[in-house]
């Protein structure tokens, strides 16, 4: 029986390249590629495993014809991680309020 659903906004794919760095840390930017995107949330994959409950600054980089047309950046929470088949690691994050296009 399907689980029925529980997010809040409807999530669109969106295939962009991204970086994820935790928040209040001296951390280095991880890079990341988007999977699909909601008004509040994202969800991304990344070669990196990043801890579930953590603050992080997300910036997603939109691209048109290979072009870089504007930088969305925000701060959120990691809510959820999966390790995926590929090897690679999938991570929700729900953002504070909206993206912008100014670097907080």
């Amino acid at each position: 029986m399907p689980r029925p659903e529980r997010r809040k906004y409807r999530r669109f794919p969106l295939r962009q390249s991204a970086t994820i760095r935790y928040k209040n840390a001296l951390s280095p930017d991880i890079q990341a590629f988007t999977v699909n995107a909601s008004v509040n949330s994202v969800y991304l994959t990344s070669e990196v495993a990043m801890a579930e409950g953590r603050a992080v600054h997300v910036a997603i980089s939109l691209k048109k014809d290979g072009t870089e047309t504007v930088r969305l950046y925000g701060t959120g929470t990691i809510v959820r991680t999966e390790t995926l088949p590929t090897g690679r690691f999938g991570m929700a994050i729900a953002f504070e309020k909206p993206l912008t296009s100014a670097a907080a």
